[in-house]
């Protein structure tokens, strides 16, 4: 019978699985243990302080999910690099030991005391202190540090990043993030310059100007320089009691954003002068707590944005599945009216005979509803650029008679350009000529090739 063999062949494998989990498992690791400087959860790490022997000592603890800069100072925390610290700590490698008995003293490794480099203590959630971690020289030949873990009889030689891994500064553990905000909170929002000063506000999902004129504002623009905020960074901090301001230039802003978010929050940044020393930025305060600090040299040109930028030079307003009629008069007389009819597609009132190609009039409608000027022409008016008379007509249409639009466009004499204006706001912009044709079609750009 073979019965007997099966049994025995699942007690060696019961007795080896035993084995290795009683016997092998502690075992390595013990030896792996060996090899660490400190085996712990790097998510229950609750607090870290760093000592040094010529700076100001470092602590940082965990305040809910976000890490706080307690010492020197009380600010937030950069996450990320107090999650590489921690990484640090808990994965350098361990190249030897020495036991202590076979050293010719500590303070030859600069291990006496609390170091020549760094005293590193970590506490977790439940109140634990880990043993203490004490970083000091660096080997005479070849890349590596001498470190002490107390209660251990060895002193461990690890690699020299370790060395340079646990030296910070406050400005290092500081986050540098000077707008933790969600763009999507921002309501409403105002830029001032020398310039002047422009107030935009956001009304059911689109922003529009309020000053220094009322009119649709570029959403893609607005968004653009709102999702700029969060990336606006500290260079360096001030934390002077009694700043010189003057020195700053801050009491001169050359320029000033203001920001409304939802809830009744405040935020906003004044940019001062030019920094004098390397990298280039300019002084800035942030406006909710007086916060002042080194931005970055893009400020200026970000957010010194001019009214022709911030103003909306789109000419249709409506989504392109809105869209229900499209009408194209032309100067030379081929005017032509594409009528959607639900799911059946698109005809041609004005031209039945016509065999339309839905995906060519579904490009020309898109084409016409993501049609922008290029730029204002100052002081124009429709008569002044032929406007009055115009080569084109686009008139767009959506569902329930609303209205979408109204653009007309003209092709000036020889090489003078192409301009175009919505039929309502009188207000005059040039295009390229890539963008003039999408209004210069014919009912014969639209049908299928026979």
């Amino acid at each position: 019978m073979k019965w007997w063999r099966t049994l025995l062949a699942a007690a060696l494998a019961a007795a080896m699985a035993a084995y290795i989990f009683w016997v092998e498992n502690p075992r390595i690791e013990s030896e792996q243990a060996a090899l660490q400087l400190a085996v712990f959860d790097p998510e229950r790490v609750d607090r870290i302080e760093l000592r040094y022997p010529r700076d100001p000592t470092l602590v940082v603890e965990r305040e809910g999910a976000r890490w706080q800069l307690r010492e020197p100072l009380v600010a937030a925390a950069d996450e990320a690099t107090v999650r590489l610290l921690i990484d640090a700590i808990r994965n350098v490698e361990v190249e030897r030991g020495i036991p202590i008995a076979d050293a010719e003293g500590l303070e030859i490794y600069g291990l006496a005391g609390e170091g020549t480099r760094a005293h590193v203590a970590l506490r977790l959630d439940d109140g634990t202190d880990l043993p203490a971690i004490i970083v000091g020289d660096t080997a005479p030949v070849g890349y590596q540090t001498f470190v002490r873990v107390e209660g251990r009889d060895e002193l461990l030689v690890t690699p020299l990043l370790f060395h340079g891994g646990v030296k910070k500064t406050a400005f290092d553990l500081r986050s540098k993030t000077i707008f933790a905000i969600d763009p999507g909170e921002i309501d409403e929002f105002s830029i001032e310059s020398p310039a002047g000063r422009y107030s935009l506000q956001r009304k059911e999902g689109k922003w529009w100007l309020r000053a220094p004129i009322a009119a649709r504002a570029d959403d893609k623009t607005v968004s653009g320089i709102l999702a700029s905020l969060p990336a606006v960074t500290a260079l360096a901090y001030f934390d002077q009691d009694d700043p010189d301001r003057a020195k700053f230039g801050i009491d001169e802003t050359a320029l000033q954003i203001q920001l409304q978010l939802s809830g009744g929050r405040n935020e906003g940044l004044r940019i001062g002068q030019p920094t004098e020393d390397p990298p280039a930025g300019f002084y800035s305060e942030r406006r909710s707590d007086g916060q002042l600090f080194k931005g970055p040299d893009w400020l200026i040109a970000r957010y010194g944005v001019d009214l022709s930028t911030l103003k909306d030079k789109h000419l249709f307003s409506c989504a392109l599945d809105e869209v229900q009629r499209i009408e194209i008069a032309r100067e030379d007389g081929r005017n032509f009216v594409l009528q959607r009819n639900g799911d059946s597609g698109w005809t041609a009132p004005s031209h039945p005979d016509a065999a339309l190609n839905a995906r060519r009039v579904e490009r020309t409608a898109k084409g016409l509803l993501d049609l922008a000027g290029e730029s204002f022409v100052a002081g124009a008016t429709s008569a002044s650029h032929g406007l009055d008379t115009p080569t084109v007509t686009a008139t767009v249409s959506g569902r329930g008679g609303k209205e979408c639009g109204t653009a007309v466009a003209t092709r000036a004499p020889g090489d003078a350009g192409f301009y175009v204006a919505n039929a309502e706001t009188d207000t005059v912009m040039s295009i390229p000529e890539y963008l003039y044709s999408r209004l210069d079609v014919l009912v014969d750009d639209l049908v299928s090739e026979p």
